[in-house]
C-alpha cells in the first residue's frame, strides 16, 4: 500500500498555489509537482516504453519537463512547466484509469527548472 511507503505532504490552505499567487505575482508561473500512483494495468516493458514515448511527445508539445520512475508497480513522477499546463496534465492523470492510489507529494511555484527532459 502506498501510504506505508511514504505519506504525502498535505499543504495548508494558506500555502496553496492559488492563494500564494498575489504574494508571488512578480515570480514566474513555473510549477513543480510530484506525485505517485499505483499502476492499474499491465506494466511490462513494451507497455512502459509506449507510455514513456507518448508522454514525452505530449509533454514536449506542452513545454513540460520532468522525470518518471517506475518500480514494483508504482510510478513516481515530477512535472515542471507552466502552472496552467501542469495542473491540467495532473487533472488528466487523476482521471486516467491506468492509475490507482494517487498521492500528491509536493506542489509549488519555482524560479527555475531542474529537469531538462522527460515524460
Amino acid at each position: 500500500m502506498l501510504s506505508r511507503v511514504a505519506q504525502p505532504h498535505m499543504w495548508p490552505a494558506e500555502q496553496t498555489v492559488s492563494s500564494r499567487r498575489p504574494i508571488l505575482a512578480s515570480m514566474s508561473n513555473l510549477l513543480r509537482l510530484m506525485y505517485a500512483s499505483r499502476a492499474a494495468v499491465t506494466t511490462d516493458a513494451p507497455t512502459l516504453e509506449l507510455l514513456v514515448s507518448e508522454s514525452r511527445s505530449r509533454n514536449e508539445e506542452a513545454d513540460i519537463n520532468g522525470v518518471l520512475c517506475f518500480g514494483r508497480g508504482y510510478f513516481v513522477r515530477a512535472l515542471e512547466g507552466s502552472e496552467a499546463r501542469v495542473i491540467s496534465l495532473f487533472g488528466s492523470l487523476l482521471r486516467d484509469t491506468r492509475h490507482q492510489q494517487r498521492a500528491l507529494f509536493s506542489i509549488g511555484l519555482v524560479s527555475s527548472r531542474v529537469f531538462r527532459f522527460g515524460p
